[in-house]
């Protein structure tokens, strides 16, 4: 059969006798049109607006969540911060807040709250928040609080106007996981208002909402009400108190201003607030009736008008319809240089230079593409489900080394990069997400080994598109270096944590983690210890040579401890020539011994000072306690060893000493160590 009778045939199939079928069905279809077809069509705009809205609202605890998990802002609301630190995280705090409260519209005001309930830090504001003292909404941020960080909805005086407004509240925890305050907000609802006065499903369509405590937030929103104080809801109240109740939607219908009314409730996700959609049945049968009339009229001029044209088309365009076909199949197939051959300058000829220059743009766009990637210094990837290949950007190969076997998900980059061991884990599971989930944006932080051998943090973002179906069939994103400004926060990190001279923990710091090692020692069942240093006669090097040779004398120090220290625990120091040391998860109790005779022999070998040009041996006293043996927590632990040290001071010093069992003292018990080891200076007055 000919393309042209193909094509007559096709359009007697595919026009006019659907056409026929649509008329004769369209009456009976639209008749029988039922209410879960309406419920379907009002949930989706109902649950449309929880959605938006609830992007507000997570936008909101995201933002808060960021702050309550930041260290200065934390260390600020605990009252941990001192001296110079304090005005830093001052500072911070302040700033970090402002900036959030600037760049958000629905945010009013976001204050600090410490445990005492008293407001430290508040952005600038004229409802009721003042430094110092407990706001006045503080009931509300409890109730917040307690209810998934969302308040109900207020009426507050704002800048001289009234507004519809709500609170969220969320814990702030130090490093420890312990609570030290909170982060409240009180926050506008003009963003929800407007978003629930935009989205329109029927001409007599109306959406509220209804918080957890039963107060309606609906135009012109300026007023706040109950649910069960509104007459024109009379009829439903039971209604409302089962759906805001309710994880699951609902239809009802009711008697509303004597007309009859659907309701829908949609939960709005994180919250306990839900949203209604009302709409007119009237309206809605209107709607039928007058598609029914539309169809039938269209019904019958399709038919006259298809029938006319089947035979023209046939004759005009059989050939034009094959030439299509192939140029298209062509270009599908990657020809980027077919392109229509332009016979007549009809509408024929039209579609066709349309076409072309349709190529051409598309050929430039995909250019233009190219260049952008090639041109950018972040890495641009696409995962194509439909075809299971993965592109890369070229740039990548300057970053990593690694060449995947073929362009197959499975052996990408993604599934088979170096990991470093701390991130697989999560990686995995946040690629997995990516890849199979739900979740449509992702945003992670990992540490890849790049092509110098080193492992460097990288951010990937990535974004999943879907058909119309809402099947995946893409995943688009970046892979961006930030190795550098990683580890410069790092840095700034480190610096707060160690002491400045001799890189090692400082006493606050050295205490934080012993406290933890304390915590992890419960389930173990071999030994922890903690060696208390001394450096003796440190005050001769002051005295006699200078502070700089004594700043020498500290780091060498401190150097010796790392070095016999290594991967066995951690050490730091804590104030002039005093230094501590946990030794970690050993099973021999001698080995605690062992590592302070190789500090003393450390020490005493001596190195050349810069500052002096002279060889200066450096002599120590060591106290050792065991955790739990000696004590039960951190102050008992130290003061045990401490104690052991100053035994070892009264007994000719350079030695080392342990610390008795609890409930004997703690009068240290001197271990001898190798005799070529100076212990001859018995000053116990040294600093």
């Amino acid at each position: 059969m000919k393309v042209g009778s193909k094509l007559f045939t096709l359009m007697l199939i595919v026009i006019i006798i659907p056409v026929v079928l649509v008329n004769v069905c369209a009456s009976k279809e639209f008749n029988e049109f039922s209410e879960e077809d309406f419920e379907f069509n009002i949930s989706s705009s109902s649950n449309f607006q929880s959605n938006a809205i609830g992007m507000i609202l997570k936008e909101i605890r995201s933002q808060c969540t960021s702050i309550s998990r930041t260290m200065p802002i934390s260390e600020f609301v605990a009252g941990k911060s001192e001296n110079a630190s304090g005005g830093y995280n001052k500072i911070y705090t302040d700033t970090m807040i402002n900036s959030v409260v600037n760049g958000n519209e629905n945010l009013l005001a976001i204050c600090l709250i410490n445990s005492e309930g008293k407001v430290i830090a508040t952005t600038e504001n004229d409802i009721g928040i003042t430094v110092g003292k407990a706001p006045e909404m503080a009931e509300e941020f409890d109730y917040a609080k307690e209810n998934n960080g969302f308040s109900g909805f207020s009426i507050r005086r704002v800048n001289g106007k009234d507004l519809a407004t709500f609170c969220y509240c969320t814990s702030m925890l130090d490093a420890s996981g312990n609570e030290v305050g909170s982060v409240a907000a009180v926050c506008s609802t003009v963003g929800i208002q407007k978003q629930l006065s935009e989205l329109k499903l029927y001409n007599s369509s109306h959406y509220f909402i209804i918080d957890g405590q039963g107060n309606m937030l609906s135009s012109p929103y300026l007023k706040i009400t109950r649910y069960d104080e509104e007459k024109a809801y009379q009829n439903v109240y039971g209604y409302f108190a089962e759906a805001i109740n309710s994880e699951t939607g609902k239809l009802q219908l009711f008697e509303h201003n004597d007309t009859e009314t659907y309701l829908y409730s949609s939960r709005i996700a994180g919250s306990n607030w839900t949203v209604f959609s009302s709409v007119n049945k009237y309206e809605f049968s209107g709607m039928i009736r007058e598609s029914v009339r539309d169809i039938r009229e269209a019904s019958i001029w399709a038919v006259v008008v298809s029938a006319a044209l089947a035979v023209l088309i046939t004759m005009m365009f059989a050939k034009p319809i094959v030439n299509i076909v192939s140029v298209i199949t062509k270009k599908m197939r990657g020809d980027k240089n077919v392109r229509f051959e332009v016979s007549a300058y009809d509408e024929l000829g039209q579609i066709s230079m349309a076409f072309n220059e349709m190529f051409d743009d598309t050929y430039e766009s995909e250019q233009r593409y190219r260049t952008i990637v090639e041109m950018t210094d972040n890495i641009v990837f696409e995962i194509n489900f439909n075809k299971d290949n993965v592109y890369i950007s070229n740039n990548f190969n300057q970053k990593f080394s690694f060449r995947a076997k073929s362009d197959s998900l499975q052996d990408s980059f993604f599934y088979r990069a170096r990991i470093h061991k701390d991130d697989t884990a999560r990686y995995f599971n946040d690629l997995e997400s990516m890849v199979e989930g739900e979740k449509a944006y992702h945003q992670g932080e990992y540490r890849f080994k790049n092509i110098y051998g080193d492992f460097a943090w990288f951010i990937i973002r990535a974004t999943k598109f879907y058909d119309r179906d809402d099947v995946p069939t893409k995943i688009v994103g970046v892979i961006v270096d930030i190795d550098r400004e990683k580890k410069s926060e790092m840095s700034l990190i480190q610096r707060a944590n160690l002491d400045a001279l001799t890189q090692l923990y400082n006493r606050e710091s050295f205490i934080k983690a012993l406290a933890k090692e304390f915590e992890n020692s419960i389930m173990r069942k071999s030994y922890s210890a903690v060696l208390f240093i001394d450096l003796d006669d440190f005050k001769y090097f002051n005295d006699e040579f200078g502070h700089s040779c004594g700043d020498e004398v500290l780091k060498y120090t401190a150097d010796s401890i790392k070095e016999v220290t290594f991967e066995r625990g951690f050490s730091g120091r804590f104030g002039g020539d005093e230094f501590v040391i946990c030794l970690t998860d050993f099973t021999d109790k001698n080995m605690a011994g062992e590592v302070a005779a190789d500090i003393i022999s450390a020490l005493n070998k001596g190195f050349i000072s810069e500052s002096t040009g002279q060889s200066l041996a450096i002599n120590c006293s060591i106290g050792i306690a065991f955790f739990n043996e000696n004590g039960k927590n951190c102050e008992e632990i130290l003061n045990a060893a401490d104690e052991a040290m100053y035994g070892i001071k009264k007994h000719g010093k350079s030695n080392y000493g342990f610390a008795e069992s609890r409930g004997q003292g703690t009068v240290p018990v001197a271990k001898p160590i190798d005799s070529d080891i100076d212990n001859n200076n018995d000053d116990t007055d040294d600093e």
